[in-house]
């Protein structure tokens, strides 16, 4: 019955034997199943959805994005786009944001050149790789080079299936079943795949017009989730770059796809206007909203701050923190922050839930060791809990100062606290 309700997992029973473990699998298999591309720290996970709607519950797998290689490409222009891929990451509160995948795709006609290519890309790049093309032979001569990295097959067909569902189960890789005809085809190309023995498998169908492209994606979503229909039970890969006009469409669609529900979004190129917005996008969207992201709570030193150096508070809900953070290191003056346990959640929300209380606060002052660092005791709180300064005084013993509400004032504010 727990198993049922998704509250244990098949391996949490010990005595289970092959024949149970082969039905019950796949009577609790998620409605979407979990697809793992790569092998190692280089590991891509999609799927494993389990609702329709974020704030049911919660998204787990954000969708990879993919950029492009073509073979027809030369050298130097390969290793340009690679460098570019790999050292494309930035950091948003507290998470490292980059590209996941490289779709490798073979448009020379030429096996040989497709080979060279894959040797090349697979021996710089740090991303798993995704290998394009409806050839199986050129697939095969590609996974010689890098079926260790376990790549994403892309695709099978209604001509090719039987081949390349034959190279993914011996090569232990993923596969992409196409199919431009209708979900209907789509399902029972799945199925046939399946009786080969391939259950990694990303569906692809298509590039339709934008509205059927999020009515197909809606639609195997609701089946999969809501009917267990599990023939469609799996990641999908949308190309918006083929959907689309230019590049300003191309980004468009692909957030869109972002939240309605892409599992790899695959692009032509890599720019910094276009990649920034969507994983920014793509973070909040698939951050828990019954968990908010938050940091260890504790004293931040931000620059090298002194006995003497101003002492802030603030919660510990990661977004908070790091426009805080950003904000007094513009200030140049070096400072102590100190995060007080919140559970993740903003100055406002912890105040009206009581978890920024200044009995609380005053709590965190004595437990934290600030006393043992600074010879005054002056504490700046937010401004937006301004109402707090008197309370906390009183339980605390410290000089309490009102600072702005809005924290990009802090350069400001700390200038004046400082009397420069």
């Amino acid at each position: 019955m727990r198993l049922a309700g998704g509250q244990a997992k098949l391996d949490d029973c010990p005595y289970i034997s092959d024949e149970a473990r082969e039905v019950l699998g796949s009577a609790s298999r998620p409605p979407i199943k979990l697809v793992r591309i790569g092998v190692g720290e280089k590991v891509v996970e999609i799927g494993d959805e389990k609702v329709l709607f974020r704030h049911e519950k919660t998204f787990y797998h954000p969708p990879a994005i993919a950029v492009t290689i073509y073979d027809t490409m030369d050298s130097r222009e390969i290793q340009t786009k690679i460098r570019k891929i790999n050292e494309f990451q930035f950091e948003r509160i507290g998470q490292t944001l980059s590209v996941d995948l490289v779709n490798l795709v073979f448009k020379s006609g030429d096996i040989n050149q497709y080979r060279n290519v894959t040797y090349e890309v697979y021996r710089i790049s740090n991303k798993p790789l995704i290998l394009s093309s409806s050839e199986p032979f050129a697939i095969s001569e590609a996974l010689k080079i890098c079926k260790e990295g376990r790549p994403l097959i892309a695709a099978a067909n209604r001509v090719n299936w039987e081949d390349m569902a034959e190279l993914a189960k011996v090569n232990n890789c993923s596969l992409v079943v196409s199919e431009y005809q209708g979900l209907a085809e789509l399902a029972d190309l799945v199925e046939k795949v399946k009786e080969k023995g391939v259950d990694d498998i990303v569906l692809d169908f298509g590039n339709p017009t934008v509205r059927e492209a999020i009515e197909n994606l809606t639609i195997i979503r609701r089946l999969a989730i809501n009917k267990r229909f599990y023939r469609l039970g799996f990641p999908l890969i949308t190309f918006p770059n083929k959907m689309s006009e230019n590049e300003f469409d191309e980004s468009l669609l692909a957030s869109i796809f972002t939240m309605k529900y892409a599992s790899i979004i695959v692009f032509d190129d890599i720019h910094l206007w276009k990649m920034i917005p969507l994983l920014t996008l793509r973070q909040d969207i698939f951050n828990d909203p019954q968990r908010p992201i938050q940091i260890k709570p504790g004293i931040y030193e931000i620059g090298k701050p002194s006995s003497c150096s101003p002492v802030m508070i603030t919660t510990n809900f990661s977004l908070t923190y790091f426009i805080v953070s950003g904000d007094i290191e513009s200030s140049k003056v070096a400072s102590y922050l100190l995060v007080s346990d919140t559970e993740g959640q903003s100055v406002l929300t912890a105040w009206a839930s009581g978890k920024f209380s200044p009995e609380s606060i005053t709590s965190f002052i004595k437990e934290c060791g600030i006393e043992q660092r600074v010879e005054h005791r002056k504490l700046i709180i937010p401004g937006l809990v301004a109402k707090l300064s008197g309370k906390i005084e009183e339980l605390s013993g410290w000089q309490v100062l009102v600072g702005p509400q809005d924290s990009s004032r802090l350069p400001k504010f700390l200038k004046q606290y400082l009397n420069v």
